[in-house]
C-alpha cells in the first residue's frame, strides 16, 4: 500500500506531529535564550535600585556620629560651667 506524505494535498498526521515537535524545540530554545538574557538584566536593575536608595531614618554611623558630637558639646558645656573648679 502506497502511503504518501500528502493525502489530498494535506500533510499527514505523523508529519504534523513531527513538525510541531521540531517547532516546539525551537520555541523552547528561544524562550531559554530570552530568559537567560532578561533574568540577569532584571536582577541587575533590582540591585541598582536597592543600591541607590537613600537610607531610612538614622543609620548606625549617623547615630554614632551624633552621639560623639553631643558628648563633645556636653563636655564643652561642663568645661565652661566649671570654670575655676578643680577637675579630675
Amino acid at each position: 500500500a502506497d502511503r504518501s506524505v500528502f493525502q489530498d494535498g494535506k500533510p499527514s498526521y505523523l508529519e504534523q506531529r513531527i513538525l510541531s515537535l521540531l517547532n516546539a524545540r525551537k520555541a523552547a530554545r528561544r524562550k531559554l535564550l530570552f530568559a537567560l538574557t532578561v533574568v540577569p538584566l532584571i536582577a541587575m536593575l533590582a540591585f541598582a535600585t536597592v543600591a541607590i536608595q537613600r537610607p531610612g531614618d538614622w543609620s548606625q554611623d549617623r547615630l554614632m556620629l551624633s552621639t560623639v558630637v553631643n558628648l563633645d558639646r556636653l563636655d564643652e558645656i561642663n568645661r565652661l560651667s566649671s570654670f575655676g573648679r578643680a577637675r579630675n
